[in-house]
């Protein structure tokens, strides 16, 4: 039983990475030059949706490519930023969304498509992501007065 089940969720990870990976390469590589033509930077933003423990790894797996698709669409549509990457850690769901410009109002649409998910508050968003000394090193930008570690990455 075990087996058929880590067999079925290999098959649907690698099914769902090459599938995403795929499309989204191939749009980075023409929206990217189209909407912002003169950024010469691009920032990512680092999105983590904590999760509860209640909530079972595949339907996180679900919402986090939810998420992604309408944080994207929203950015993409008022040309402030795009979807970069996306993966699950243990207890959290990670998003990376480049942004070329106006960093606060891209951070302002990922806060109110969280609010109507109703997930804001067990999300943080961090910037200048680095390895540095087997640790990683980063900035939070939401919420202001968190204190913790983000979630191993």
């Amino acid at each position: 039983m075990i087996q058929s089940r880590l067999k079925i969720l290999l098959f649907y990870l690698l099914f769902v990475l090459s599938s995403c990976s795929d499309k989204k390469a191939k749009e980075q590589k023409t929206i990217s030059k189209e909407v912002f033509p003169d950024s010469t930077e691009k920032h990512v933003l680092f999105v983590q949706w904590q999760y509860p423990q209640e909530v079972d790894f595949f339907d996180a797996m679900d919402v986090r490519h939810k998420l992604e698709n309408k944080i994207d669409n929203a950015l993409r549509s008022e040309g402030v930023g795009e979807w970069l990457y996306g993966d699950m850690g243990p207890g959290g769901a990670n998003m990376g969304y480049g942004v070329f410009k106006n960093q606060s109002r891209a951070i302002e649409i990922i806060l109110q498509i969280l609010a109507i998910e109703k997930i804001e508050k067990n999300t943080v968003i961090a910037t200048d992501l680095d390895y540095v000394d087997n640790k990683w090193a980063y900035k939070i930008l939401y919420p202001s007065n968190y204190n913790k570690e983000l979630n191993p990455l």
